[in-house]
């Protein structure tokens, strides 16, 4: 009876192992993916938009600058880029575009690159951005990432590297409770605020 005992834990910890390497697996095939930030007020509001990136499913890790106006995350390749923005819009007001990074911006031609992209199914509007294309997308759509870069190489246009668009959340958060109102209202729901905000010195709402 101990041999079989020996031989299950052998199974055991084999089964453990494997399961581990098949997540390192998982994890190291993902993609640096950055969007343009549409309806940020303050640092706090790159908090929420942080929290808000990390708890979607294939998103391995986000990082959001106010500032910068920018959210880069790390995204399964399998993922659909598509669902992981709506889940977003439905638990904070801010707007994602995809930015599209494309090598040599400056002297490619652009209205070519945008015209392939939105011949791709799924995408809503392509236009022009300072360093690529911004993307939206229809709703419900199914579009992955690596889908448009292959869209885009079979066009002759390479995507840039995308570790240079790496953000780092900046180190100023408002303390818990002292909020700005936009702030606030981010948590409680996912519409979008339109009235205009104070802003201070510091850029932040002149509430925080």
């Amino acid at each position: 009876m101990r041999w079989l005992a020996v031989i299950a834990g052998i199974a055991v910890l084999g089964g453990v192992a494997m399961a581990q390497k098949q997540e390192r697996q998982q994890k190291a095939k993902a993609t640096i993916v950055a969007f343009v930030v549409d309806g940020m007020h303050c640092d706090n509001c790159a908090v929420n938009l942080t929290r808000a990136l990390k708890s979607v499913g294939g998103i391995q890790d986000a990082s959001v600058s106010f500032k910068e106006k920018r959210a880069v995350v790390k995204l399964d390749e399998k993922a659909n880029l598509v669902s992981a923005i709506e889940q977003v819009h439905k638990t904070v007001p801010y707007r994602l575009a995809l930015l599209l990074p494309i090598e040599n911006w400056a002297n490619v031609d652009r209205g070519k690159a945008v015209k392939t992209v939105k011949e791709v199914k799924g995408v809503l509007e392509a236009k022009e951005h300072e360093q690529g294309i911004l993307v939206t997308f229809q709703p419900k759509a199914s579009v992955r990432y690596q889908d448009l870069i292959a869209t885009l190489s079979r066009a002759g246009f390479k995507s840039s590297d995308h570790q240079k668009l790496n953000i780092h959340q900046t180190s100023h958060q408002h303390r818990n409770d002292h909020q700005c109102e936009c702030c606030e209202e981010g948590e409680k729901s996912a519409q979008p605020r339109h009235h205009q905000h104070e802003r201070g010195e510091s850029g932040c709402c002149s509430g925080c």
